[in-house]
Parts: structure tokens; C-alpha cells; sequence
């Protein structure tokens, strides 16, 4: 049992994205009235931006933490081998004006990516090229207590995602790696479309106090119902926790 005078967390609550129905009028709206303090950026896993447009993103975030996912040519395509370096760097120099203000870069894997020797060495490579990188597996033999060792070991953050691949949060829990704990919520019976249950936000909730991180990101990824989960769940962490956005 977690006392609530031993909470010392640093909440960070956003959305993947902020082009949806429930948004009127862009990144400055979503900065100033959703009530997040944090955005995952999604559309450049599907294209490079132009540097013009990440600083124009810089000018209307305000204080606004932020992830921002990795193109696929780099996960999906190279699958983070030697010819992915390249356009690492290009990706990353891209974001440059964005850079003091990015705390992690999503790679998301591939759902066919496996926990292997190969895979461990090409991680291993990138993390020492970055040491903002979070990965998000996609196939359950990453979900094992030698993975999180793997990844502690390598300075690399482990997301944890709540999805119907595990109808929930993994068996795991929310996975702590160097006092962070990152989450994406998917939906549950299925994936995107999907509104939470007050229950079902407790309990990430409750998990995620009880991994004890220093800081957590949870990131909503179920489309329309993304705006109010994630008020509801920020609403959840103060009345039971006492936990404040950071």
C-alpha cells in the first residue's frame, strides 16, 4: 500500500496528436484549454515536418512536454539497422528547435519485432547515439522481467501499453526504468476507438503510483474519447493520489 505522504510523482498527461473532433482550433487551443501539460506527436512517424513547422509548434506549445514518435522508415522499414543511422540524424536535426523541450523519442516497433540478440545490439546502438529514446514494443516476448533489466541497464525507457493486446496493461504493470514510467493508452476490446471506464482509469492510475517513478507521461491514443479520459484520469490521480500535473 502506497501512503500518500510517500507520493513524490511529476504527472504528465497528454494526447497522441491534437488534429481530432474535439479540438476547434489546433496546437494553441490545445496548449491553453485542454488541461494537458504534455503532447505526443504522431504524424511524424508518417512524414518528416519541415523545420519551419517545428518551430512554428515550438512558438504556439507554450510550456507543453513532448514525445515525438519516429518515422517509420527508421523502426518499421530499417528496423534500426546500420542504414537507419542516417536518417536518424536527419530526423533529428529536423526537430532541433523542438529539442530542450522533447524529453522522449517513441520508437514504436513493428508487432512482428521479437526480443532478440540482433534487436538487443541495435537498441543498444541507438541508445548510445540518444539518451531520450522510449520504446514501445509490439510483440509479447518483450514483456518479461530481462527485458526491463535490458533496458535499465542501457538507460533506454520502456513503454507500457494499454491495449487489447493484453486487454489492459501487461502483467507487468506500468514498467519503471530509471525512475520514469511512460504510457499509451490504446483502448481496450479494441484498439483506438475506445472510451475508458472510470475503473479501468483507476487502475492504471493505481499502477502507476505503485511503480514508484519519479516522473510519469501517460498518453492518450483512443481518438474522440482521448480529451475526456485524459481530464477524468488527471482528475483521478489528484482526488485519490494528490497528485497534481507537474
Amino acid at each position: 500500500m502506497v501512503l500518500l505522504a510517500q507520493i513524490r510523482l511529476k504527472l504528465y498527461v497528454g494526447s497522441s496528436g491534437w488534429v481530432y473532433s474535439w479540438n476547434p482550433d489546433g496546437l494553441e487551443w490545445y496548449a491553453r484549454e485542454s488541461g494537458f501539460n504534455a503532447v505526443e506527436l504522431n504524424m511524424s512517424f508518417y512524414s518528416f515536418p519541415r523545420q519551419s513547422t517545428v518551430v512554428k509548434w515550438l512558438e504556439e506549445s507554450g510550456g507543453l512536454r513532448w514525445a515525438v514518435k519516429v518515422h517509420r522508415s527508421i523502426t518499421h522499414i530499417r528496423r534500426l539497422n546500420e542504414r537507419a543511422v542516417p536518417l536518424w540524424e536527419k530526423f533529428r536535426k529536423v526537430f532541433a528547435p523542438l529539442e530542450e523541450r522533447i524529453d522522449f523519442y517513441l520508437f514504436q516497433l513493428p508487432p512482428s519485432a521479437t526480443f532478440t540478440g540482433e534487436m538487443k545490439d541495435r537498441l543498444r546502438a541507438f541508445a548510445r547515439l540518444c539518451d531520450k529514446i522510449a520504446v514501445e514494443p509490439r510483440h509479447a516476448s518483450w514483456f518479461r522481467e530481462e527485458v526491463v533489466a535490458f533496458f535499465q541497464e542501457n538507460s533506454i525507457y520502456f513503454v507500457t501499453p494499454d491495449s487489447p493486446l493484453f486487454e489492459g496493461l501487461p502483467k507487468l504493470g506500468a514498467v519503471n526504468v530509471n525512475g520514469v514510467v511512460y504510457v499509451r493508452m490504446h483502448g481496450r476490446l479494441v484498439w483506438y476507438n475506445y472510451g475508458y471506464l472510470d475503473e479501468e482509469l483507476e487502475e492504471v492510475a493505481r499502477k502507476v503510483v505503485e511503480a514508484g517513478p519519479e516522473r510519469a507521461y501517460i498518453f492518450f491514443n483512443n481518438n474522440h474519447d482521448m480529451l475526456g479520459d485524459g481530464r477524468r484520469i488527471i482528475e483521478i490521480f489528484s482526488e485519490k493520489y494528490g497528485v497534481k500535473l507537474a
